[in-house]
């Protein structure tokens, strides 16, 4: 009885550690001070959603690939990621950071994408989703 409690005990310590890095890695990106950093990492918080969902993430795919290779992995929701991806490629590649209000604009449609997705995944998939390490084991970007 007590192995089994301190199973259940250390699962628990487990997944609450793997949720808490995810978000605080979330909380990092969305409160950078530079908007380029924060319009990067609404699309890559997004993508590590995708990730955790069972998506793959090649390094060398575009943003819209990436985009385009989410709606595999959760249909139409992904197509809310495209002005997300635009932004970001804007952030990386113009001459000037992105407005302060485009980079909100991202995280205003991450945010939509993940609550849209987490509506139509199920309960299951979104908890497993939680729990995975897929996303933090990748180091992608």
């Amino acid at each position: 009885m007590v192995v089994a409690a301190g199973l259940v005990i250390g699962a628990t310590a487990y997944v609450t550690f793997i949720v808490w890095l995810k978000a605080r890695k979330r909380r990092r990106r969305r409160v950078a001070a530079d908007p380029r950093d924060r319009a990067v990492g609404a699309f890559i918080s997004s993508i590590e959603v995708l990730i955790d969902l069972g998506g793959s993430a090649p390094r060398a795919a575009t943003n819209a690939e990436l985009v385009a290779r989410g709606a595999a992995t959760v249909g139409e929701s992904a197509s809310i990621l495209v002005p997300v991806a635009d932004i970001a490629t804007e952030a990386v590649y113009a001459p000037e950071p992105p407005a302060t209000g485009r980079a909100d604009e991202a995280w205003v449609s991450a945010e939509l994408f993940e609550t849209e997705t987490n509506d139509r995944i199920g309960r299951y998939r979104r908890l497993r989703a939680k729990a995975s390490t897929r996303s933090l084991r990748r180091g992608w970007r």
